[in-house]
């Protein structure tokens, strides 16, 4: 959720009350196609929140929103391969369950327009990820006869090596993966002509082994991708000094009532989850808009 993000940023930039916000790229099309599956949510699950009544509009649609997200499991969250994106819905989910930071992003979302307007786009996207992976997972699992942990694992170690999960492989790092497998099984892969999908790799690979995420781990990939860059390296730095500035201002917050006091106090609640800030610092050094704001 959009509003998670804009976190720490808000409790220094709370006089101005305007962020700037950017929506993230849309994932490529899916190469494979995918029976429909439909994820059950645990409704017996709730936020950890005191009751309310007579909730605005805006307080219920957030609510309902947040809610989606607590609902979400740890073995649904463990079937997105991207890492940072699962990052996103650990700290939104951990967000939802805490009072003060949750009360924090609800006040942003009604306050503030842009924010409200990007927050729901992110909701309905990340909602439409999880439905995605989520059943490409259980695919999979039925293409390859592998258990579940070992797909996660192949499809993590997929989007660790080249940083994505599902795309068409490029010539480069289709011979990377070659190269891997003839020297972990002394095999080659039996591939179609023509692009080749890391779906395709994965379906050859497990008629050869029942560990395939522990050969892909060996593939040597044609450039390193997780190298930041000078500028992100100084985004992180940044982040990095906010948080530690966050944590010398606790005392400095004035007592009494009040939504922008609300904000702050949720702030600094958050800046101790270690969920909450390892999102909030993955969206503040990829989303240049949010730096702007």
């Amino acid at each position: 959720m959009k509003r998670t993000i804009v976190f720490l940023c808000t409790a220094q930039q709370l006089a101005n009350g305007f962020i700037l916000t950017q929506t993230p790229r849309a994932p490529p099309a899916v190469v494979v196609p995918l029976q429909a599956v439909s994820i059950e949510h645990d409704d017996t699950i709730s936020l950890d929140l005191p009751p309310r009544e007579n909730l605005t509009k805006l307080e219920q649609e957030f609510r309902d929103k947040l809610s989606i997200f607590a609902r979400y499991t740890d073995d649904q969250i463990a079937s997105i391969p991207n890492v940072r994106l699962r990052a996103l819905y650990e700290g939104v989910a951990a967000s939802a369950h805490d009072p003060a930071v949750y009360r924090a992003f609800e006040v942003l979302f009604e306050d503030l327009h842009p924010l409200r307007i990007a927050g729901r786009m992110i909701f309905g996207k990340l909602a439409e990820d999880m439905d995605e992976h989520y059943e490409r997972r259980i695919e999979l699992m039925k293409l390859t006869g592998l258990s579940k942990e070992e797909v996660d694992a192949s499809r993590t170690t997929f989007n660790n090596v080249f940083g994505h999960n599902h795309h068409k492989f490029s010539r480069a790092e289709l011979e990377a993966v070659v190269t891997a497998v003839n020297e972990a099984l002394g095999e080659d892969l039996d591939l179609p002509k023509g692009k080749v999908s890391q779906e395709i790799v994965l379906v050859s690979l497990s008629k050869k082994t029942e560990e395939p995420s522990a050969v892909l781990q060996s593939i040597h990939p044609p450039r390193d991708i997780h190298k930041l860059d000078s500028k992100k390296s100084k985004f992180e730095d940044r982040y990095n000094e906010m948080v530690h500035d966050f944590s010398q201002w606790e005392n400095s917050i004035p007592s009494g009532e009040g939504r922008r006091l609300d904000v702050l106090r949720g702030c600094f609640v958050g800046a101790k989850n270690e969920k909450v800030v390892k999102a909030l610092k993955i969206i503040y050094v990829d989303y240049s808009a949010l730096r702007f704001a």
